[in-house]
């Protein structure tokens, strides 16, 4: 069920929804601010459905890549060392393979992470950007009052938080 922004306190918390095990899983938003035209709503709500579907692959691809052609680089340099006519370290070769994996599953979910947390806070600042637009001094639009809606849970769970965060982007 794609939760329903109406309200300035509605788009205050949009950014704050998400369940404790699962940070960066966001609900579905449609956004039906009176203020704004229906394409003005559905220019923004396609901006922030982009950010809310990004899962942070491409920098996992991007960490995969550099580790390996980190590990390609050194695998180079060291099979380029002199030979002293010694018999080769299976035990060495071992370990580093299982380090080299390792370090692969490592970047990997550094990666991914870090993808995550970049896509969650460029969600975060698009919301900001809205809000700020909607609030800049001379702005034909304004804010109506919030009443409660069945879709949304904010303006009744979470009014005194809201209350403050609004506080607090204001001022």
């Amino acid at each position: 069920m794609p939760r329903v922004v109406r309200c300035e306190i509605d788009l205050i918390e949009l950014p704050h929804v998400g369940s404790f095990f699962h940070p960066f899983r966001k609900p579905p938003v449609r956004l039906e601010l009176p203020m704004l035209s229906a394409r003005e709503n559905a220019t923004w709500q396609d901006r922030l459905d982009q950010l809310q579907h990004e899962c942070g692959c491409r920098a996992a691809v991007a960490g995969l890549a550099a580790f390996v052609l980190a590990g390609i680089a050194w695998v180079l340099f060291a099979a380029l060392q002199p030979n002293r006519g010694e018999a080769p370290d299976y035990s060495v070769i071992g370990m580093y393979s299982a380090a080299f994996v390792a370090g692969l599953i490592l970047c990997t979910l550094l990666g991914k992470l870090a993808g995550l947390a970049l896509a969650h806070v460029r969600y975060r600042r698009t919301c900001r950007a809205l809000l700020q637009a909607l609030q800049k001094p001379g702005s034909e639009y304004s804010f109506p009052p919030c009443t409660p809606s069945v879709s949304t849970l904010t303006c009744i769970t979470s009014r005194p938080l809201a209350d403050k965060r609004l506080q607090s982007s204001r001022g």
